[in-house]
């Protein structure tokens, strides 16, 4: 019996987590320590997360584990959406933008028109028309930039107001429109090139 409890003991250490393992990993908090800007749920267990330098998770079993995906931008990232179950954008820091069209194993970075900050984006009825908002604290005034493209080209910044946006919504369809930002809405009923607006 003394042997057994030799033997039991030293095989227990080495199934902790952390024993073995090569390198430097997050240990506390997990799965990382960076701050998470927003979330996107595909159905009731798939869902992504994006955060400060660039960092993108993923979670299949309703948020209970989260795996770390790859990624080319390091810039930070404030929101992410998904029209479709496979393809999802990203925006951030700088005009950052990201596109991925695999489930988040693989993110293309998109050239975007602005090196203002972006803080929300959206894709009402599909993958390819899209909407992003956002702006500087600086000076410069707000940004509102559109695809119809699947993001490969988006219309020139139109500065609204002196201050950044920080969320845009579709609720029904690609026509009707809001974005908000510092004491102001804007709603659009049509076309973006023809805005309507209001406080």
């Amino acid at each position: 019996m003394r042997y057994l409890r030799f033997v039991l003991i030293p095989a227990v250490l080495f199934l902790l987590p952390g024993i073995g393992q090569a390198g430097w990993f997050w240990q506390n908090p997990l799965p990382q320590g960076n701050t998470l800007q927003s979330v996107c749920f595909i159905g009731n267990n798939t869902g992504y997360t994006v955060g400060y330098n660039g960092r993108i998770f993923k979670t299949t079993d309703g948020g209970t584990s989260w795996g770390n995906l790859n990624r080319g931008e390091t810039r930070d990232l404030y929101s992410i959406h998904f029209p479709v179950r496979d393809t999802g954008y990203a925006v951030g820091c700088l005009g950052a933008m990201v596109k991925t069209t695999n489930g988040g194993a693989n993110w293309d970075t998109l050239r975007t028109v602005t090196g203002r900050d972006l803080y929300s984006v959206h894709f009402p009825v599909n993958a390819q028309t899209g909407y992003t908002v956002g702006g500087n604290y600086s000076g410069g005034g707000s940004t509102i930039l559109k695809t119809t493209n699947g993001g490969a080209s988006w219309a020139s910044p139109i500065p609204y107001t002196s201050q950044p946006l920080f969320s845009v919504h579709f609720p029904v369809d690609a026509e009707t429109g809001y974005a908000v930002g510092r004491y102001t809405i804007f709603k659009t009923t049509y076309d973006t090139e023809h805005e309507d607006s209001g406080k």
